[in-house]
């Protein structure tokens, strides 16, 4: 087998001032448009995301802070309604007669046994 010659440089030479002295073909803009409208009908066409809408109750609980602060609040409000319908009856109407009655000065006497120690007589 014998081995291709090796180029010769003044070949490449004599051959990069042909190309450089060609002139370069430049499309038509009607070439070049043809060529861009072709190209846009073989592309694949995405369909636009599809937002979803977003509902009352989501817009208020993002003014509100979240729906932590939705659900901290729906929970004071459920306990405010049981306390408001349940209205436990924690004193009794003597302690009542005492919660509004402190306007006397001794008001405070007597609440302790042996409460001689704390308050002075007399």
């Amino acid at each position: 087998m014998t081995r291709p010659p090796k180029p010769d440089p003044l070949d490449d030479a004599a051959l990069d001032a042909l190309l450089k002295a060609a002139p370069k073909p430049q499309p038509s803009a009607a070439l070049t448009a043809r060529i861009l409208r072709d190209a846009a009908t073989h592309q694949p066409q995405t369909p636009a995301p599809v937002v979803p809408e977003r509902g009352l109750f989501a817009a208020l609980a993002d003014v509100l802070g979240g729906w932590p602060t939705v659900g901290g609040l729906a929970t004071a409000t459920l306990a405010g309604l049981y306390i408001g319908f349940a209205q436990p009856d924690l004193l009794s109407p003597a302690d009542t007669d005492f919660v509004f009655d402190l306007t006397e000065e001794d008001a405070l006497s007597g609440l302790l046994p042996g409460d001689a120690l704390f308050f002075e007589e007399g």
